[in-house]
């Protein structure tokens, strides 16, 4: 999982070059019409999308860019990030020290998620917290990716219906198996820049 945060770091740096700074600032436009941007997860939500699924002007697409400096695991590990997933996720349980089990309302596909930070960016997610925010597969397990939300489990009945076709929510099914468990063991100095960010709503 530390690799994972690691790579996912190196390629947001790589997606914010000025080579690609027209690109991302259009979708920025897009994602907030009215010029403030005034919501850090639907911020991330817009940004990550379209740096792992979307394509430039001329057909690439960043991520597959950023790929072609890797070669072997690196690589396959980063092509992989193309079945990124964004929903609004039903928290049901604990899934070892740094993950959870929870239910995307999206797409009705149960995963198992981790996170890069350890215990520490998991331990407000217990059951019936809903999490709003996307994933990447790592793996047979999913890590967190970017800033979302996490709204208390009492908030829930309100919460999915309102952002379950919200802009920063996507309705597709992965074609990886979301419910297989398998843990990354290769590892590299850590860029200290996490790769997922949780706010807790109140």
């Amino acid at each position: 999982m530390q690799l994972a945060g690691d790579l996912k770091g190196e390629l947001m740096v790589f997606a914010q070059s000025p080579r690609f700074g027209r690109a991302i600032t259009d979708v920025i436009v897009g994602a907030f019409p009215d010029g403030v941007v005034d919501d850090e997860a639907i911020f991330s939500a817009a940004l990550e999308s379209f740096v792992y699924t979307g394509r430039l002007p001329h057909g690439d697409n960043i991520l597959e860019l950023f790929a072609e400096r890797f070669s072997g695991a690196d690589r396959a590990l980063l092509l992989s990030w193309r079945d990124y997933v964004q929903g609004t996720f039903e928290i049901k349980e604990p899934y070892g020290a740094d993950g959870v089990v929870a239910f995307n309302h999206v797409d009705e596909l149960t995963y198992r998620i981790r996170s890069n930070m350890g215990a520490e960016g998991v331990e407000r997610l217990t059951p019936g917290v809903v999490l709003v925010g996307g994933i990447v597969p790592v793996g047979g397990d999913w890590m967190m990716s970017g800033a979302s939300m996490a709204f208390p489990a009492q908030d829930a009945d309100k919460v999915c219906p309102e952002y379950g076709n919200c802009r920063c929510a996507t309705r597709r099914r992965s074609s990886a198996t979301p419910t297989s468990s398998h843990m990354l063991a290769n590892s590299r100095p850590s860029s200290g820049t996490p790769s997922s960010t949780c706010m807790e709503a109140t």
